[in-house]
């Protein structure tokens, strides 16, 4: 697969991410036979509600609160366009531990071997 490429699959991979834990659902019921989709769609999920969980108590810091959680929305909103290209050029970018509890609900034999792998 050369750089430019896109399949189905990676266009579902990639459609994960804008909408974070909203569109990774919508993706794993439409790609859940798709290892790659899965992977992606679980990341996408994760890293959603760990942000949202991180937002939530970093608005409760007192003085610096609001920076902090300017802060984690700027990463969010960097690791989602990241992510989003990655999966759109068939890559399996996984984040630190999030991307290993979602690589764990992917066969280990279909990562591999999938499509969607480059």
């Amino acid at each position: 697969m050369t750089e430019t490429d896109s399949s189905p699959a990676n266009r579902t991979a990639a459609l994960a991410y804008p909408f974070s834990t909203a569109s990774g659902i919508v993706c794993l019921v439409v790609g859940w036979r798709q290892p790659f989709v899965r992977f992606h769609a679980w990341q996408s999920i994760l890293l959603g509600v760990t942000l949202v969980l991180a937002i939530l108590a970093l608005e409760r810091v007192p003085v610096i609160g609001f920076m902090l959680t300017l802060g984690a929305v700027g990463l969010w909103v960097i690791a989602t366009l990241f992510l989003t290209w990655r999966a759109l050029r068939g890559h399996w970018s996984a984040l630190p531990l999030l991307g290993d509890i979602a690589a764990e609900r992917v066969p280990a034999d279909s990562r591999s071997s999938s499509s969607g792998s480059s």
